[in-house]
């Protein structure tokens, strides 16, 4: 964890924020696997928020229908504790499109759902990309390739990290 590196002065911000994109995606896993050590051991109704959506962001990464119907109740309860929560929008955004590309249920309203999750989410953190990436889907979704490209651009100006492929371990 530690490393000299000799930089000129004008790549001093690029080196730095490419150095916490690699330590933020290493270590990040781990820190929410540790947080979530005792998850199972409580009573569902006993967690806050942000746990829950972090149990959501998990259960969606196993990509089937049933844990998506899952993740989708953990997002749920976690926006009854904290309706602002943009971790939970903008997870039932990712299930409403993970929904339209596997073909699962009704597929104009997920399509209304992710929009509304992508408005959501811009509308409480413009200067996040968690809406931008949303909306992005959304065109992507609807064949509106072009449509796509400038909220795509802005979830990665805001966030280099938004659109990559991530895991969450448990």
């Amino acid at each position: 964890w530690s490393a000299t590196h000799d930089l000129r002065r004008a790549d001093l911000l690029s080196t730095q924020a490419e150095l916490c994109a690699e330590i933020v995606a290493e270590v990040y896993p781990l820190l929410i696997a540790r947080y979530r050590t005792g998850f199972g051991k409580r009573a569902l109704h006993e967690h806050d928020a942000w746990e829950l959506a972090h149990r959501g962001m998990a259960l969606r990464t196993s990509r089937s229908a049933a844990a998506n119907a899952e993740a989708r109740r953990h997002f749920e309860d976690a926006l009854v504790r904290d309706a602002d929560l943009i971790l939970a929008r903008y997870g039932i955004g990712l299930l409403c499109y993970d929904a339209i590309l596997n073909q699962w249920g009704d597929k104009a309203r997920a399509l209304d759902e992710l929009l509304e999750s992508a408005s959501h989410c811009i509308d409480q953190a413009p200067h996040h990309a968690e809406g931008y990436c949303l909306l992005g889907r959304h065109a992507q979704t609807t064949g509106q390739w072009v449509r796509a490209i400038g909220p795509l651009q802005a979830a990665v100006a805001r966030n280099p990290l938004a659109l990559a492929p991530r895991s969450v371990r448990m």
